[in-house]
């Protein structure tokens, strides 16, 4: 009885062959219909649940960015398009089909104040759909700063958040998430530091929460539970918080 508590009851399984290589970012689209996985091949598959035969394979097959490994995937809240986040310095939104509607700029390497470029200048290490508001998206980078983007307009960005830190360094933020509600945003920093931001007018950039040394390796992933109360951080350490 024991043995049978700790495992997931499951009555089938199916395997999704097709990456050379790990598999980093999963999502489903809100119907179950849709799924997509990216991979440290630098490619993301499309499956579509409902036109699959017993071959079980990918319908489409992307590279987002030649030579750069896919971080994260996310549907928007009416599933009609997805984020794409790879190492690159630019993320990427696709239509349900796996079209490219674009791309977001790129900033200035040379300005030396992150709050003053475009865009992310070096390599993104998460991204995230706003649950609630369609043209929102989030994306967080190893040049040290969270960004808000408008999906309507890739020239430019909505908002850069600089997390708080002890001296001023360029320290990398390795994760990011939005609560359920799309309220609040959550950030992994390189620092071993969760820093917690509401959304509301004429916000800045000084954390709500900030909560130091939570880890002693890298935070790769911060989940928000449904009611918003419980944060679950995963790290390079071995442990999930």
């Amino acid at each position: 009885e024991e043995e049978g508590f700790n495992r997931i009851p499951l009555s089938n399984e199916i395997v999704l062959r097709g990456h050379t290589k790990v598999v980093s970012a999963l999502a489903v689209d809100h119907t179950g219909s849709r799924v997509l996985s990216g991979s440290y091949d630098y490619t993301v598959r499309m499956y579509d649940f409902q036109g699959m035969n017993s071959k079980l394979q990918s319908f489409r097959q992307l590279e987002p960015f030649e030579g750069h490994q896919v971080r994260s995937l996310s549907w928007s809240p009416t599933s009609d398009r997805f984020l794409c986040v790879t190492g690159s310095a630019q993320a990427k939104i696709y239509d349900r089909d796996g079209l490219t509607l674009g791309e977001f700029v790129k900033g200035d390497m040379y300005i030396r104040d992150l709050k003053n470029t475009k865009g992310h200048i070096s390599g993104l290490t998460g991204g995230e759909w706003n649950p609630k508001s369609k043209e929102t998206i989030l994306t967080s980078s190893e040049d040290g700063s969270i960004r808000l983007w408008d999906v309507s307009d890739f020239k430019s960005q909505k908002q850069v958040i600089k997390p708080k830190l002890v001296r001023p360094m360029r320290i990398p933020v390795t994760s990011c998430a939005w609560d359920h509600e799309g309220k609040r945003i959550v950030g992994g920093i390189g620092d071993g530091s969760i820093q917690l931001w509401t959304v509301k007018t004429g916000w800045g950039s000084r954390p709500d929460i900030h909560v130091e040394k939570t880890h002693t390796e890298d935070i790769t992933g911060v989940k928000f539970s449904t009611d918003g109360q419980i944060l679950l951080s995963r790290s390079m350490d071995s442990t999930l918080k």
